[in-house]
C-alpha cells in the first residue's frame, strides 16, 4: 500500500542520516564491517518497525464469521463446566453439540470456498503463463511438508547418521562449493595481444546498480543478512545512493564483507537421491547477488559478441531445448522423406 510503502521509505532515511554521523575506524576491514553492519540493521530495523512480522496461520481458509462461531461455542463449553444442575448441563450439551454442528458445517463450507478460489487463481495463472504462481497454489492445495531427511552421504558414500557428524558434512560440502582456491601465481596479461572487448573495470555506476535491482527476483528467501529484494525496492532511490556508496568502497579495496563469505543453509531439495549433498542447495545474501549481477552484465555484454552463432547455452533470448527441437524435427523430416542428413559436433 502507498502509505505503507512511504512510511518505510521515511524510516529508512531516518536511519542512513544516522549511521552517516558515526565516526570512521582507521582499520580498513573492521571500518568496511561496520558499514554494511548499519546498512544491515537500518533495513531490518525499518522493516520491523512497520512491517512488522507475518503471523503465519495453519488454518488460512476459516472465515471470520467461522471464527466467531468458534468462540460462541468456546463459551457455552465453560457454561456448560460450570454449572451444578444436571438439568442445566443437559441443557448446555444440547446447545454445545448444536453450536459444534454449526462449526462444523461453516468451516467445511470456508474451505471449500477457499480450495475453489485457489484453483481459480491457479487457472487463471496458467492461461497467462505464470507458472510460479500455478506452483505455490497446487502447493498450498495439497498441503505436502517439506522434505526432511536425517542422514547424509559423506564424500565415499557412507551414510551418516550422527547430528555432528551430518553438521560437519554440511560445512564441508557448501565450503567446497561456495568457495575457491586463490590461484598459486597472477595471471600476466600480453599488453601487445588484441582485446576482444572493452570491459568496464571501474566501480558500479548508479545505473548499473538500479538495472539489477530491477532484474532481480522476488519471492526469494533472503541470506543471512534477512535483507530481501522487495526491501530494497520498497525505495529504490535511497537503495541505490546506499549501495553505490558501498560497492564503490567494496571495489576500491578488494574486500568484502563476512556475511557475503557465508552461505545460510536452507533445506531446498533439489531433485535426486536427498542423501546426497550436492541435491541441496543453499542461499546467500541477495545484496551481494546484486553486485554479482552488476558483473556478470559487463562481461557478458563483452563475451556474447564473441561467441558462435550456434552456441545456446547461457545465453539470452537462446535456449538449448529450441535447438534439440529443431535437430528433432531436421532428423524426423529426413527419415520421413528417406533424405540424407549428416550431424557434426
Amino acid at each position: 500500500m502507498p502509505e505503507i510503502q512511504q512510511k518505510f521509505r521515511t524510516e529508512l532515511r531516518k536511519l542512513m542520516m544516522q549511521t552517516d554521523e558515526q565516526l570512521e575506524i582507521s582499520d580498513e576491514k573492521q571500518e568496511l564491517e561496520r558499514k554494511w553492519a548499519n546498512v544491515k540493521r537500518s533495513y531490518n530495523d525499518t522493516a520491523r518497525e512497520v512491517l512488522g512480522r507475518r503471523k503465519r496461520s495453519s488454518k488460512p481458509w476459516i472465515s471470520t464469521q467461522s471464527w466467531k462461531l468458534v468462540e460462541e461455542r468456546r463459551e457455552i463449553k465453560v457454561k456448560r463446566e460450570v454449572v451444578q444442575s444436571q438439568r442445566l448441563k443437559e441443557k448446555w450439551q444440547a446447545e454445545y453439540t448444536r453450536k459444534d454442528r454449526e462449526v462444523k458445517r461453516s468451516t467445511r463450507q470456508d474451505k471449500r470456498n477457499w480450495a475453489d478460489n485457489i484453483a481459480k487463481e491457479a487457472q487463471d495463472a496458467a492461461e497467462v503463463g505464470q507458472i510460479k504462481t500455478v506452483y505455490e497454489a497446487t502447493r498450498k492445495l495439497c498441503n505436502d511438508f517439506a522434505k526432511k531427511i536425517g542422514m547424509v552421504k559423506d564424500k565415499n558414500g557412507n551414510l551418516l547418521t550422527d547430528e555432528y557428524k551430518i553438521r560437519d558434512r554440511w560445512k564441508e560440502h557448501f565450503t567446497e562449493v561456495l568457495n575457491r582456491e586463490d590461484p598459486e601465481s597472477i595471471a600476466e596479461v600480453d599488453e601487445e595481444q588484441e582485446i576482444l572487448e572493452d570491459i568496464s573495470i571501474e566501480p558500479p555506476t548508479q545505473a548499473e546498480i538500479r538495472e539489477a535491482l530491477k532484474d532481480m527476483k522476488t519471492g526469494k528467501a533472503p541470506g543471512i543478512d534477512s535483507i530481501t529484494t522487495e526491501l530494497l525496492r520498497a525505495d529504490i532511490d535511497t537503495t541505490v545512493q546506499i549501495l553505490h556508496q558501498f560497492f564503490t568502497e567494496v571495489w576500491d579495496k578488494e574486500m568484502v564483507p563476512e556475511d557475503w563469505k557465508k552461505g545460510l543453509i536452507i533445506k531446498l531439495a533439489k531433485k535426486g537421491e536427498l542423501t546426497n549433498c550436492s541435491n541441496w542447495r543453499g542461499i546467500t545474501s541477495v545484496v551481494a547477488k546484486v553486485m554479482g549481477r552488476v558483473i556478470i552484465k559487463r562481461i557478458a555484454g563483452g563475451v556474447d559478441g564473441k561467441l558462435r552463432s550456434e552456441q545456446a547455452g547461457f545465453r539470452r533470448g537462446r535456449s538449448t531445448t529450441q535447438q534439440i527441437f529443431v535437430l528433432r524435427n531436421i532428423v524426423e523430416q529426413a527419415l520421413e522423406w528417406n533424405a540424407n542428413y549428416i550431424l557434426a559436433s
